[in-house]
């Protein structure tokens, strides 16, 4: 049962501590729905070009180093249209969604997703 509950505990640990993953897929599909509101409330993150030499094909190492948060890099990768980390090269400019948006819309997923839960009870 300790080993159980230890695969249990980690996998919690992983995946549902970190609200913002993209291992939940309703959820990237809720944030996916929202591309366009997503884009349009984002700040335009300029990126110089010995920066661009010096993170290339490395998005998250980017990220981590201007202080944005590594857990919102798949929505970055998203609204910015690049697919891994291998296609960060050769940009001038990134668009980083605004964090308190994005906690917004992982409140309105929640509370839509309790409310879902309640119904099929």
């Amino acid at each position: 049962m300790s080993e159980r509950y230890s695969i249990l505990g980690l996998y919690l640990e992983k995946y549902c501590l970190d609200n913002y993953t993209n291992q939940d897929p309703l959820w990237v599909k809720f944030i996916t729905d929202h591309y366009q509101y997503l884009r349009n409330g984002a700040t335009e993150l300029f990126i110089s070009p010995e920066d661009m030499h010096t993170y290339r094909y490395r998005l998250e190492d980017y990220l981590e180093d201007k202080k944005y948060d590594k857990k919102f890099s798949w929505i970055i990768m998203l609204i910015n249209q690049i697919s891994s980390n291998k296609s960060f090269t050769n940009l001038s400019k990134l668009l980083i969604p605004n964090t308190n948006v994005l906690h917004q819309l992982r409140a309105q997923y929640d509370t839509h997703r309790a409310l879902i839960s309640d119904i099929e009870i």
